[in-house]
């Protein structure tokens, strides 16, 4: 097992599991129920619409265990800034687009269905405000006070998100 540590897995811990004669495989810890439950959520949910790594086997959380997720290991490096290019760049936003194709049946949290709402001004109105809330201890209160502003005076703009919803996953 090697811990693979870098900015982007700050939500589980991360490790290469060699094999001898086989291919490598990644397992994810994941501290918080949550962040299992998203995680397995959108490797099923994608598995065959973008290359994403295939799941071999979870093991659920349970009171004392933390969730884990044991994944094929894709091939390649983890992107390094200097690796950067336009084609590249074209690359990754078309997996985006590829990603925006997929239509959910709300707008919230996947893994809980029953707390989806329709309506995307809810969502993204209670998401910035808990958002904000964080950032009270952190920014001054005139910062804050402005960037509620800003959210109100062009929350209009969310009318005109993600398209028609009536293709749904």
């Amino acid at each position: 097992f090697t811990h693979i540590d870098h900015e982007e897995t700050m939500i589980a811990k991360v490790y290469r599991v060699d094999r001898t004669g086989k291919p490598p495989l990644v397992l994810k810890v994941c501290a918080r129920e949550e962040h299992f439950h998203r995680e397995r959520y959108f490797l099923t949910l994608l598995a065959d619409a973008l290359p994403i790594p295939h799941l071999i086997d979870v093991v659920k959380p349970e009171i004392g265990v933390h969730g884990a997720l044991l994944m094929e290991c894709l091939p390649g490096n983890l992107l390094q800034e200097s690796n950067w290019t336009a084609a590249l760049a074209g690359e990754v936003g078309e997996t985006l687009a590829r990603i925006h194709l997929h239509r959910t049946p709300g707008y919230g949290d996947l893994t809980t269905p029953e707390g989806l709402t329709p309506d995307p001004k809810i969502y993204f109105r209670k998401k910035f405000r808990e958002e904000l809330a964080e950032c009270r201890e952190h920014l001054p209160p005139k910062l804050i006070d402005q960037c509620q502003r800003y959210l109100e005076d062009h929350f209009h703009l969310l009318a005109s998100v993600d398209g028609d919803r009536k293709s749904v996953v």
